[in-house]
């Protein structure tokens, strides 16, 4: 069984009923990352080989190292069960937000919300390893200009100009 399908302590994860394609396509990438790592090494494929594609298509293929890192590391050092969809699954797990927040606030050079996340999912030894490969990257994505961060369904209105156009 792999680590992160073990049951190391009786919390349970959060619910979710966020879709998937609600989420930037940064988040979209690096969820269906996390799922298809999780997928491919569970098959016993090579993982790296099963990223390759999508991660070329946007320019950031040096970030399947760290992605690969950080899975790892989370593996390891996981003091929960985690709760990672399949790759064609159209909602997003309250864990996989949670790895999603993680990778935003280490793009955006937050390591204290970072540390707090990762502390949720990892034991302690792990929580910083683990914020240092989010940070590397979320860096690596941003270089290719790829935002983790943001909703495809939030949208700033301008209240003015919307009035102005409704009358």
């Amino acid at each position: 069984m792999h680590p992160l399908m073990k049951n190391r302590k009786n919390i349970q994860p959060q619910r979710s009923e966020l879709p998937t394609s609600s989420l930037s396509p940064g988040g979209q990438l690096f969820v269906w990352s996390v799922r298809q790592w999780l997928r491919s090494s569970l098959e016993k494929r090579c993982v790296k080989r099963d990223l390759l594609a999508p991660h070329h298509n946007v320019g950031c293929t040096e970030a399947i190292v760290h992605l690969d890192e950080f899975m790892c590391a989370l593996s390891i050092g996981a003091h929960r069960k985690i709760e990672v969809r399949p790759p064609e699954c159209g909602l997003v797990s309250g864990d996989e937000i949670r790895l999603l927040e993680l990778m935003r606030a280490g793009q955006r050079g937050d390591r204290d919300s970072a540390r707090a996340i990762a502390a949720g999912l990892v034991a302690g030894h792990t929580v910083s390893p683990l914020v240092n490969i989010a940070t590397d990257y979320g860096l690596q994505l941003e270089v290719a200009g790829i935002d983790l961060c943001g909703l495809r369904f939030l949208r700033m209105i301008d209240t003015a100009n919307a009035a102005v156009a409704a009358s």
